[in-house]
């Protein structure tokens, strides 16, 4: 039975030497948990019961309240264009068709890697290349549909490809015109469900190709406490860290839970004996 391609790592040094294998035209995303891809509406039917099929309805009813309760400076466009309201909801923790990713590999391993587990606990980094996922939504939604999605990016081209009837099971990359900061930050992108009545995987795995290793990648990080400890380590020396990543005083002091490690060193040692960052 066909399955993603892997690739097995067991330190920073491991990760690094990928770079190579994984340029400009990959986007990413860390998960801390070997956990099938899966949108946060579809993780929320199945916790609360409820049959995947009728995600589509429940999405629209989901939308409208939304919609209805915001009362935010742009509530013009939240009401207007529907993958902008999506965006932000998902960024305020609604359950929408959208899932997470980033341009950035180094973000990506951040998220994989920031809940500290043991070896045998691997989190994993995904990686999907964009040119390919584009070729393929081409071939199954057509090439106009898909070349005014990507170049006007407005509510006509959104409900064409999303909204069709039958839908089309496709993922496509998406961002909204108007970016929220979060996005900005986390150099973030969304790969956005065709068919929400069945799972993101299927969506995916529609996409002719999806199985190579030329397309689709799954980094499994089997790193010790002490390897996912020194890459966080390399990783805030770059200023990728969760006070950068989610500004304000919240991301600020849950930072400090992955930097015990350094004020245990100024404990111990005194303030003069450590570099300070």
């Amino acid at each position: 039975m066909l399955d993603f391609a892997e690739i097995t790592i067991h330190s920073w040094e491991d990760f690094l030497n990928l770079r190579h294998k994984f340029g400009d035209e990959w986007v990413f995303r860390g998960q801390s948990s070997d956990w099938p891809l899966s949108t946060s509406l579809e993780r929320a039917c199945k916790d609360s019961d409820i049959k995947l099929k009728n995600a589509p309805r429940i999405e629209k009813k989901i939308i409208r309240e939304f919609r209805r309760q915001y009362d935010g400076s742009d509530r013009d466009i939240v009401t207007t264009d529907t993958l902008y309201c999506l965006a932000l909801m998902q960024h305020h923790g609604a359950p929408t068709r959208l899932l997470d990713w980033t341009y950035s590999r180094y973000v990506a391993i951040y998220f994989a890697l920031e809940a500290l587990k043991p070896a045998d606990q691997p989190s994993v980094v995904w990686c999907l290349k964009q040119t390919w996922c584009l070729k393929q939504a081409r071939a199954i939604a057509g090439e106009t549909l898909i070349s005014k999605r990507d170049e006007l990016r407005n509510e006509e081209t959104f409900r064409k490809l999303y909204t069709a009837a039958p839908p089309y099971k496709l993922v496509f990359l998406e961002n909204p015109f108007f970016l929220h900061r979060k996005l900005i930050i986390q150099q973030g992108v969304f790969l956005c469900s065709g068919d929400i009545s069945v799972p993101f995987e299927d969506n995916l795995k529609s996409l002719d190709g999806w199985h190579k290793a030329s397309s689709v990648v799954k980094i499994r990080c089997e790193m010790t406490t002490k390897d996912r400890l020194d890459a966080l380590e390399e990783l805030h020396r770059m200023n990728v860290h969760r006070a950068n990543l989610f500004p304000g005083l919240d991301g600020f002091a849950q930072s400090l839970n992955y930097r015990l490690r350094f004020y245990e060193q100024l404990a111990t040692n005194g303030e003069g004996t450590v570099q300070i960052i």
